[in-house]
């Protein structure tokens, strides 16, 4: 499947986006906003029914996330950005639990 939108606001800035899922389990998506000029890719890739995968990225920066659903009302979500000029820093690490 292919969808693609365009929003603008009252500040006169366009947004652009794109998603396609040529697989049931992966999802791709690209964005582009006028005032930015700087577009954002990303994907979703469903490894089991309760685990996802994720990147985005954009000519700064890259975002890996991992989210895994557990039970009916908890999520762990654990994710690491990096920018590409530090690629050899340490990336910023971030987790969240939310119950309920």
């Amino acid at each position: 499947a292919l969808f693609g939108g365009v929003v603008s606001s009252s500040k006169k800035i366009f947004s652009f986006a794109c998603l396609w899922s040529p697989h049931p389990k992966l999802a791709v998506a690209a964005t582009l906003d006028s005032d930015k000029k700087e577009p954002t890719v990303g994907f979703k890739y469903g490894l089991a029914p309760t685990v996802t995968l994720g990147a985005k990225t954009t000519k700064d920066t890259l975002s890996l996330v991992y989210i895994n659903k557990l039970g009916k009302d908890a999520t762990l979500v654990v994710g690491a950005t990096s920018k590409y000029a530090e690629i050899n820093a340490k990336p910023v690490l971030g987790c969240s639990l939310t119950i309920g």
